[in-house]
């Protein structure tokens, strides 16, 4: 049974020293890991099989530390919500929904910066 779970349990690195240490067990491959656990990679897959009537996918911009200020004004000139998230943890850890982007500056290393869509959001696990 496999009982790894979080950031390193899920993301394709235990997975990955397993393979090269010819380890064996219920383990996922680590390329199907590593995919699962990078929401952008994640998205522009299922957006590149699925028409956006069946599944809607938010305009996404990846942020990272050396450029976030000029990313961030340009999410000041996007009108209504915003959605901003790390690309790598699992599930909605630490996603906020900001109404003003400059109130998000502080807390963004290297995260994901979305355009907010009404509706419920569906986590899926492979």
């Amino acid at each position: 049974m496999n009982l790894w779970h979080g950031q390193f349990g899920e993301d394709g690195g235990v997975q990955t020293l397993a393979a090269l240490l010819g380890l064996r067990g219920t383990l996922r491959d680590p390329h199907v890991a590593s995919l699962t656990m990078n929401k952008y990679a994640m998205s522009s897959f299922v957006s590149s099989l699925l028409p956006n009537e069946i599944v809607k996918v938010p305009k996404t911009k990846i942020i990272k530390s050396q450029n976030m200020i000029d990313e961030m004004q340009i999410a000041k000139s996007q009108q209504g919500q915003i959605v901003v998230k790390p690309n790598s943890l699992g599930s909605s850890l630490f996603t906020e929904c900001f109404h003003d982007p400059a109130l998000s500056e502080a807390d963004i290393d290297s995260a994901l910066l979305q355009e907010f869509i009404p509706g419920r959001n569906i986590l899926v696990v492979a």
